[in-house]
């Protein structure tokens, strides 16, 4: 099932902040952003870190509690062309885990 699109459009906001990135600049219609979407900015993002900042990558993959055996995982197994897309892919479900759970426990208040 598809994330809600309001979690969505908040795991780019929250992206966009770790990344320094405006989202706008990726996204063509922000008001109906898509997983997709925000899965293409992220594996831009994490291309260009990659190349330019390697430790700001795992500094941002650590501020988002991504699991570090997940993480060594990508490195040592897949092919290097397809790092981005793996890390992309653990960082959108670790943020949308994360923003579900906030939904759930202020429900409760």
């Amino acid at each position: 099932m598809p994330p809600d699109p309001d979690l969505t459009t908040q795991a780019l906001h929250a992206f966009s902040r770790s990344f320094g990135a405006a989202p706008e600049a990726a996204i063509e219609q922000p008001e109906q952003v898509t997983l997709e979407d925000v899965r293409t900015f992220l594996i831009d993002r994490i291309t260009d870190l990659i190349d330019a900042n390697p430790a700001l990558l795992m500094s941002i993959l650590y501020r988002v509690d991504v699991a570090e055996r997940a993480v060594q995982g990508v490195f040592a197994e897949a092919a290097p062309e397809t790092i981005p897309v793996h890390l992309a892919d653990l960082l959108i479900e670790r943020q949308l885990q994360k923003l579900e759970i906030r939904r759930r426990y202020a429900a409760r208040r």
